[in-house]
C-alpha cells in the first residue's frame, strides 16, 4: 500500500500533454506537434521541480508534526506509568 507521500510523488512525476484542439488530457505526447523552445522546456522543468520540492516539504512537515504529537503522547504515558510504579 502506497503512503500519501508516495501517491503525491507519483502525481508530481506524471507530466501530461494537452491537445489544444480538445479539452481532453492524455499522457501521450505528440512530438511532431511540439513547438516548445528549450527555454520553455527549461521553465516547465523548473516548475515541476518546484512542485516536487513543495510536495516533499509538505509531506515532511506533516510527518514531523505527526511524530512530535506521538512523542508528546508517549511522554505523557511514560509519566503516568512512572507515577503508578512509584506509588506501588
Amino acid at each position: 500500500m502506497e503512503s500519501e507521500f508516495e501517491e503525491e510523488l507519483d502525481t508530481a512525476h506524471v507530466c501530461f500533454m494537452v491537445n489544444e484542439n480538445t479539452s481532453k488530457v492524455t499522457s501521450e505526447s505528440h512530438l511532431d506537434e511540439c513547438e516548445l523552445s528549450m527555454d520553455e522546456l527549461g521553465e516547465a522543468f523548473e516548475e515541476l521541480s518546484n512542485n516536487y520540492d513543495f510536495l516533499k516539504m509538505k509531506y515532511l512537515k506533516e510527518k514531523n508534526e505527526l511524530l512530535q504529537n506521538q512523542i508528546v503522547t508517549l511522554s505523557k504515558e511514560k509519566e503516568v506509568l512512572s507515577f503508578t510504579l512509584q506509588n506501588m
